[in-house]
């Protein structure tokens, strides 16, 4: 019977069905491929370190804005 149930939410999403909220896939590309633009602009405005530079972006979710204060905070 635990199997059948199981099942069951598995065909749901997890039990995202039941209320709950699936969790978001996770892209497939490198964050380097995923965030060229993000990372041209960030050269280009002067943050030459590209591992700070992509630390930053995956923090803010891709947000060069977010990603700007963090990098002047130096909180990545």
């Amino acid at each position: 019977m635990a199997q059948y149930w199981a099942q069951q939410m598995a065909a749901m999403g997890g039990g995202a069905g039941f209320g709950g909220a699936a969790a978001p896939a996770q892209p497939q590309e490198p964050p380097e491929v995923r965030f060229q633009v993000q990372l041209q602009q960030l050269n280009d405005m002067g943050f030459w370190d590209a591992a700070k530079n992509i630390r930053a972006l995956l923090a803010a979710g891709g947000n060069i804005n977010g990603a700007i204060e963090m990098l002047f905070s130096d909180t990545v």
